[in-house]
């Protein structure tokens, strides 16, 4: 059986090489994941989880950081898997060390895959919507969280 580990790095502690291939595995260079690491590199504060396949190359990963805009407080959590592995238990691994430093992360759903991830997840995430989100908000199946601005997944 191949030997995969889920690690969880202060972004201080991530070397040159992880650097590079997590700013690549974002949902392309335009995506939101990439921006906000370099910010988070750059103020050196946040953290990074990172799943290793049994060869050494990085399949998954989450972005977990505090931001100082939320009136709660708490941390938000990106969440990337590469599509070929996806609905392989990778996003469950990143989902139990995100909760082991943030038991109730600040989540952006993306889609409906990325929705139902949650959902399934009984996570006591809270969804925010926000301007990349607004299409899916505006699906037959999201009515409901459209007019929320804030829902809770229970």
């Amino acid at each position: 059986m191949p030997r995969v580990r889920t690690v969880a790095k202060h972004i201080t502690e991530l070397n040159s090489t992880e650097r590079g291939v997590l700013r690549r595995l974002n949902f392309g260079w335009s995506g939101s994941m990439r921006d906000r690491l370099e910010l988070c590199l750059m103020e050196e504060d946040g953290w990074a989880i990172i799943h290793y396949a049994d060869n050494g190359s990085i399949d998954g990963w989450t972005l977990l950081y505090e931001d100082d805009y939320m009136e709660s407080g708490g941390k938000v959590a990106y969440f990337y898997v590469s599509p070929s592995n996806r609905r392989k238990g990778i996003g469950s691994a990143l989902m139990r060390h995100v909760r082991t430093i943030e038991p109730e992360p600040i989540v952006y759903p993306h889609d409906h895959d990325s929705l139902a991830f949650f959902k399934s997840h009984n996570t006591l995430a809270t969804t925010k919507w926000s301007g990349h989100t607004r299409a899916l908000a505006r699906s037959k199946s999201a009515r409901y969280i459209k007019r929320h601005e804030k829902l809770t997944i229970r």
